[in-house]
């Protein structure tokens, strides 16, 4: 009983930690469309976007971007802002 207890607490500890993880990441990734993408653009025509763009228009938008400004976003970044973009 106690082993199966063990069990279900750590597989709730490591369901939190993972779902830590997911927000941590979107909440970087919503700082650097914060502090980059709001150079040149409105949150509020971000924002609009959101809700018009598919994962493919987006690599394509964020793409062009850093194509326009080199050392905008790094790869990681880049795939990062991606990701935020496309959630719901």
């Amino acid at each position: 009983m106690k082993k199966r207890f063990f069990i279900l607490a750590l597989g709730g500890v490591l369901m939190l930690a993972g779902t830590q993880a997911i927000s941590k990441e979107k909440h970087e990734a919503e700082n650097l469309v914060n502090t980059q993408c709001s150079r040149c653009h409105t949150l509020e025509r971000i924002e609009i976007a959101r809700t018009m763009k598919d994962r493919k228009a987006w690599e394509k938008t964020v793409d062009a971007m850093i194509a326009k400004k080199p050392g905008l976003l790094d790869a990681d970044q880049r795939d990062a802002v991606v990701n935020f973009l496309v959630q719901d």
